[in-house]
């Protein structure tokens, strides 16, 4: 049985011009007009409005009412034996995998 985290982390935004803890709208200034054009990311790169984007195991989407929205992706092994085996990331597959505490070569049986 493996989990996927869906947390989802959701951005709201109050006014236009406010910058956001994590993430800010990317705002045009043409004399006193305010046009919305996207959302900006972490990385300052641009997405337009109703886009989606994967990023570090992340699955994000730009929204023009909610800001940027995104939900972890990770899968977890739940059904393991806890006190023999342990977990281990592995961001290339954006899962964790159940490893054996005394030897993290060998898998454990995940049911």
């Amino acid at each position: 049985l493996w989990m996927i985290s869906c947390g989802c982390i959701q951005v709201r935004f109050k006014n236009l011009v406010k910058v956001f803890v994590k993430h800010q709208l990317h705002l045009n200034r043409r004399s006193d007009i305010y046009s919305l054009l996207g959302c900006k990311d972490d990385d300052g790169k641009m997405h337009r409005f109703n886009s989606e984007w994967d990023q570090e195991c992340m699955r994000c989407m730009c929204r023009e009412t909610l800001g940027i929205i995104c939900c972890n992706m990770t899968l977890r092994p739940m059904l393991y034996d806890k006190e023999k085996c342990t977990e281990i990331f592995k961001p290339d597959k954006c899962s964790y995998i159940a490893v054996e505490r005394k030897n993290p070569s060998e898998l454990c049986q995940v049911g």
